[in-house]
């Protein structure tokens, strides 16, 4: 009964309690027991012990997708903090209901989750972290798309609903995302990483929201003497020239993005055709080869060639993040869903364009997720689509 007078307690004191109606102890019970039914046994002991901070989420007003690790996958965590098994329990709880057959083989679907501690998230506008969606292409296994890993959803069908919330098993427990250093240390691009801690940038790319664009190793070699013969400054200029400070934005709105203004205060030009996604600057043009790896305080996508600029204009760049700063303080809206655009992948991560790589190398033709697409704009803060 304990456990109960919590739940009930936790559930008043959200804002729009049961949105779909019923006495909050029933859904908290009903909820616990249609896991423990499903054999989450793990899950729904962890849920129960943290009923205060976890329960308010999922019994918000909407559907609700809960991302639902095995008893195996639990188990595995091993002895966490409370504080990092209740936001990383949020990380797996998505705003809307996502299921098996509206995932789309070789695209992405980007999802906002309950996860929004400042903690762990830094996005524009206080907005919550989000999860990527896909399918292999190949075998269709959905999955989601992570740096370093790709997390199966258990089965080919969908799990249980109850009420609102759509339990989807998953065979690994997500990793909450870690700062865009992290992320790029993770996917293979790890000699920007050197670049970036070489022109000390990494402590500044990490402290605000931000979309990077990163070369891989191959780009960085091939391109390492001209590097290498710049001056500090140069240096510095051509690195922060892969970033647009201040806004986060996905391969879904990429192809409806004209242009943006990098860290070194130079225009970002971007496009898409049936061959791939692409981002210029001045007449150097890169190709868009992965996208879509989510971080902490922004989104990572992985570049073939690197933007040498050495023009630096600081005024351009601080006034374009402090646009995008006042813009995403503004807006209200939840985030939306959308597919990505075209990629040619082949990294055998399992994912697709707009993200990830597929398992056998094809493109998919770029689709964005609505007219809105064009409202998400990279200097706007506004970094999803409805």
């Amino acid at each position: 009964m304990q456990f109960l007078s919590t739940v009930l307690v936790a559930l008043t004191a959200a804002a729009g309690v049961m949105g779909q109606g019923g006495d909050a102890n029933a859904f908290a019970t009903g909820l616990l027991d249609a896991l423990r039914q499903n054999n989450l046994t793990q899950l729904a002991s962890a849920v129960e012990a943290n009923a205060a901070a976890l329960l308010p989420a999922l019994a918000s007003a909407g559907n609700k997708t809960v991302l639902a690790p095995s008893n195996q996958a639990i188990q595995a965590l091993g002895n966490v903090d409370q504080n990092t098994l209740v936001n990383t329990i949020a990380y797996h709880v998505l705003n809307g209901t996502y299921k098996v057959d509206q995932l789309m083989a070789g695209q992405h679907t980007i999802a906002a989750t309950a996860l929004n501690s400042s903690e762990f998230v830094n996005l524009p506008g206080d907005r919550p972290q989000v999860a990527v969606l896909s399918k292999a292409m190949g075998n269709n296994t959905a999955f989601v798309y992570q740096a370093g890993r790709n997390v199966s959803f258990a089965g080919a069908m969908d799990g249980p609903m109850y009420q609102n919330i759509l339990v989807q098993p998953i065979e690994q427990v997500l990793m909450v995302p870690g700062n865009v250093s992290d992320v790029a240390g993770m996917i293979g691009v790890s000699q920007l990483v050197q670049l970036l801690q070489s022109a000390n940038l990494v402590e500044a790319l990490d402290s605000m929201p931000v979309t990077v664009f990163a070369p891989n190793n191959a780009a960085i070699q091939a391109a390492q003497s001209t590097i290498m013969a710049a001056t500090p400054e140069q240096q510095v200029a051509v690195l922060s020239n892969h970033y647009i400070p201040g806004s986060v934005v996905y391969s879904t709105a990429i192809k409806d993005v004209p242009s943006a203004t990098s860290g070194s205060g130079q225009e970002l030009k971007f496009m898409a055709n049936d061959t791939g996604a692409y981002v210029m600057s001045g007449n150097v043009t890169a190709k868009i080869v992965r996208t879509d790896y989510v971080a902490a305080n922004g989104v990572v996508h992985v570049i073939d060639n690197v933007l040498l600029n050495t023009m630096n204009n600081p005024a351009a760049a601080s006034s374009a993040a402090a646009s995008a700063e006042s813009a995403a303080a503004t807006q209200t809206a939840q985030p939306g869903v959308g597919t990505g655009g075209n990629e040619n992948a082949g990294s055998g991560m399992g994912g697709g364009m707009g993200g990830g790589s597929n398992e056998n190398g094809a493109m998919s033709t770029a689709k964005i997720g609505g007219g809105a697409a064009a409202l998400a704009m990279l200097a706007s803060g506004m970094w999803l689509l409805a």
